[in-house]
């Protein structure tokens, strides 16, 4: 097929199915046809259309290849590519079926050239099951090859083309006396034009099990006339030639596959596959039966003249094969090869019989004298290789004349019978011997006709079937109407596909599927009585084809809440109501969403918040902010402190509802800062008598305090004086010997004095400290914390606390978080500080945190403060 017959081919292609499917590209080509991917309008769906050339179809081969490929259309198997549709009428036959999106075996085999065992198995085991299935509903398949077997994406295994090859041999065949076929792959009854069965398709698949296995065919030549020469007349090269190593039996399955006659290969398909695996039962059944006993001499000449190996490697084979006899076979000296006598006693009769293969077809070519087939090199059969057969050097008789005549039945129904002298045949295409015969055509409803046939020898006889048809039956069929159903629907009843919404079904159950493009698919049960109608309503949703997300406010606060809600749509813009929404946020840390779709501000940030119908989503964007600060309220409001003295006021930083936000920083400064200085942590100090006020600031509001500066007093009587601290020498001058209410009291070590636990508060830990001030102390009890803690945030300044025993302490409070934000344990902090002239001790306490930050201060502070 050259490259402007191509062109033609596929622009009638394009012509005939314009309107129904899109061509898009060649996909591959072979010996008969052209495989085209292509669009499906309808469904919208890829498919593989293959055409024929108009030469391959003339005549009678219309009507064959649509019968075979409505048969091939009825296989219903999970390994068979099935046929959708096949060419309504035209100048072109055509069908389309499934397109496999992977390559072909041929392909794969290409690349690998040598497969496994396992992997060999594992793909002709599928190939076998749909093979045998095939074979029992009466279709076979007559192409077996690797380009016929798919394997996709997955490596799942189709075998494709089913029925095919019949139509095309049959219909050429009887016009052209040629073979249309891979020789490579070709059982030697079909290179003879004889009736095939499954055990045909049998031997192409072991042809297919050598090559996979060993890396090529087992019968290659010049031309494809010498190639099935070879299939009909010679064994195969042993295989354990090429592929050594091998399980005895997987050499013993594949010969018996490749016997020469039908009859002697395996039952099935799967029962070949099965031999590769394990030792089959029917090898061993012939085994037990073809048993002799040892004589050297015979089986080398068996050897060496059927198969073509040198005695060396006759006598390498045997000692490789003793140690592997079935142990089923108890006589000593009984060699397991001995198995091949049958099929030297077949080759021979093969090489005796004279005419070979095409004796009866060859009315319209000259007989060809066929070339010398001489064994592989110029070695003497000693030195063979056993990569080639020796031949006699004459050349091979001429077929003989033709003796028989062809018959072809036309118009007969599908199921209906032939008999010639009340002989049944199996096909309406047959051969006769010339001579006189009563041909009776018979069809179920339809009367029979008897017509007396006179068969010349080379001719060709054709019988057309006017049976009338019988009286109608009775009504055993319903019928059964979809309705509703969108374009481009698609039914199936019990998995078969309806082309038509009005359709006929036999009393019973069934299962009804409906499904059409943009909606779910829908299955009903439906009960079929004979004579009445049931309309089956297509009730399939429309599917979600786009989803919008809408929100009442780009912003939320943190602690705030705002609602967000999806609309789907179907592929016309119309709402769906009811549909499920699945709604999820990225990250959730900065904002929840609940399955409702309330947002929930957590900290301040971006978020995504997505919405997810079926399998559509949209999505939309919030904005999480800080609360912002309503009000800031200093404590106390009015104060008083004499020159040089200081006192600590407190800042209360509140959003607009009255929520305290601790976490904000807050700013001090002093209206006069001649009068009183104000620290940063909000601790004033008097310098001179007069007034002014301290304001504290966080975000954009402030607070206010007035402070009164007093000048000393000079007073007559002295001052009473506090008590001289009294030396601390061990922490049970600072703690009570027992601890008090509440806490649990146990000995650490150095530098830990002592550790009080509280199942409430938390745990107090006493430190030695004898080195630096009491500041020092606190910052070295901070520098543990910070390797502890996540984070360490100061809340306030120091303030001093005296004990009711006169000791003087100082104090600093913290917030502190150990963990990650999935995990976060957090504490009020509280370090204190005690040192005199003798000692110093250190006060770590970890109290658990609760919402109220100053119950807790409040309550260390106490527990301080009751200390002696």
């Amino acid at each position: 097929m050259n490259e402007s017959h191509e062109q033609q081919l596929e622009r009638m292609l394009r012509e005939e199915t314009s309107g129904e499917f899109v061509i898009e590209r060649l996909l591959g080509r072979g010996g008969m046809a052209l495989v085209y991917l292509a669009r499906e309008i309808h469904l919208d769906r890829k498919i593989a259309i293959k055409v024929l050339p108009p030469e391959l179809t003339f005549g009678h081969g219309v009507e064959r290849f649509k019968r075979e490929a409505k048969t091939a259309a009825a296989l219903d198997h999970p390994h068979i590519i099935p046929i959708h549709r096949i060419a309504p009428g035209g100048r072109l036959f055509w069908y389309t079926m499934k397109y496999v999106e992977g390559r072909s075996l041929e392909d794969h085999l290409k690349q690998y050239k040598r497969l496994t065992l396992d992997q060999t198995i594992e793909i002709l085991e599928p190939v076998a099951d749909a093979l045998d299935y095939a074979h029992e509903h009466s279709v076979i398949h007559r192409d077996i090859k690797p380009a016929n077997v798919m394997l996709d994406e997955r490596n799942r295994v189709t075998v494709a083309d089913f029925g095919i090859a019949k139509a095309l041999t049959e219909a050429t065949l009887t016009a052209s006396g040629s073979v249309i076929g891979t020789p490579y792959y070709m059982s030697p009854e079909q290179g003879m034009g004889k009736p095939v069965s499954g055990t045909s398709d049998q031997y192409s698949v072991a042809v297919m099990a050598y090559r996979m296995l060993s890396g090529q065919v087992p019968f290659d030549g010049d031309s494809a006339i010498d190639i099935l020469h070879k299939h009909c007349k010679e064994p195969p090269p042993p295989m354990e030639m090429l592929v050594p190593g091998l399980p005895h039996y997987v050499y013993a399955a594949v010969d018996k596959a490749l016997a020469k006659s039908p009859a002697d290969r395996f039952s099935t398909v799967s029962a070949f596959v099965k031999g590769l695996k394990q030792l089959s039962p029917e090898i061993s059944a012939e085994m037990e039966t073809v048993v002799l006993e040892s004589d050297h001499s015979i089986q080398d000449k068996i050897s060496t003249e059927v198969i073509g190996i040198s005695d060396a490697q006759l006598r390498s084979r045997r000692q490789q094969a003793e140690p592997e006899r079935p142990t089923t076979i108890d006589a000593p000296k009984r060699d397991r090869r001995l198995w091949l006598i049958p099929m030297a006693a077949l080759f021979a009769a093969i090489v005796g019989g004279g005419g070979w293969w095409l004796s009866q077809r060859q009315r319209e070519v000259e007989p060809v004298a066929e070339p010398v087939i001489a064994a592989s090199g110029t070695e003497s059969p000693s030195e063979s290789t056993g990569q080639g057969v020796q031949e006699p050097a004459e050349p091979v008789t001429p077929p003989p004349a033709p003796t028989t005549g062809v018959v072809i039945v036309t118009g007969l129904p599908a199921a209906g019978t032939v008999l010639v002298d009340g002989k049944r045949q199996t096909d309406t295409i047959f051969e006769l011997d010339a001579g006189s015969y009563t041909i009776e055509l018979s069809a179920a409803g339809f009367g029979s006709n008897t017509t007396p046939l006179s068969v010349v020898a080379g001719g060709e006889h054709s019988l057309l079937f006017t049976g009338a048809a019988a009286a109608a039956a009775a009504v055993t069929t319903g019928s059964v109407t979809v309705s509703g159903l969108p374009s481009g629907g698609e039914i199936t009843v019990d998995g078969r596909r309806r082309a038509s919404p009005n359709f006929e079904l036999e009393q019973g159950s069934y299962t009804v599927r409906m499904s059409a493009p943009g909606y779910h698919a829908v299955e009903r049960q439906v009960d079929v009585t004979a004579g009445t109608g049931v309309r089956v309503p297509f009730t399939g949703a429309p599917l979600v084809a786009a989803v919008s997300v809408s929100i009442t406010g780009p912003e939320v606060m943190v602690g705030d809440e705002v609602n967000v809600t999806a609309r789907a749509t179907d592929a016309a813009g119309n709402a769906l109501a009811g549909r499920t929404v699945r709604w999820s946020s990225s990250p959730p840390s900065i904002a929840s969403v609940t399955r409702n779709g309330v947002v929930r501000g957590v900290a301040p940030g971006t978020a995504s918040i997505t919405a997810t119908v079926e399998d559509r989503s949209a999505s939309v964007t919030v904005r999480v902010i800080p609360v912002a600060v309503g009000a800031v309220n200093v404590t106390p409001p009015n104060s008083a402190v004499f020159v040089g003295e200081t006192m600590q006021l407190n800042a209360d930083v509140q959003d607009a509802v009255g929520r305290r936000l601790t976490d904000r920083a807050v700013t001090w400064r002093s209206s006069d800062p001649s009068i009183a200085t104000v620290s940063a942590r909000g601790v004033v100090t008097g310098i001179r008598a007069g007034s002014t006020t301290v304001i504290a600031a966080s975000g954009e509001q402030t607070g206010r305090s007035v402070l009164t500066v007093k000048s000393v007093a000079v007073s007559e009587q002295a001052e009473p004086q506090p008590p001289a601290p009294r030396p601390i020498s061990g922490p049970e001058d600072l703690f009570t010997r027992a601890a008090p209410e509440g806490w649990s009291v146990s000995r650490g070590s150095d530098p830990v004095i002592a550790v009080y636990e509280h199942k409430e508060l938390g745990t107090i830990r006493i430190f030695r400290a004898t080195e630096g001030s009491r500041e020092a102390i606190v910052d070295a009890l901070r520098a543990q914390l910070e390797n502890r803690m996540t984070t360490l945030r100061e809340l306030g300044a120091a303030e001093v606390l005296t004990t009711s025993g006169g000791e003087s302490i100082l104090m600093q409070r913290f917030d502190g978080r150990e963990g990650s934000s999935f995990a976060e344990t957090r504490w009020s902090v509280i370090l204190a500080a005690a040192k005199n002239e003798s000692r110093a001790v250190g006060v770590m306490a970890l109290l658990t945190y609760y919402a109220d930050r100053e119950r807790a201060a409040a309550d260390l502070r106490e527990l301080l403060r009751s200390l002696r």
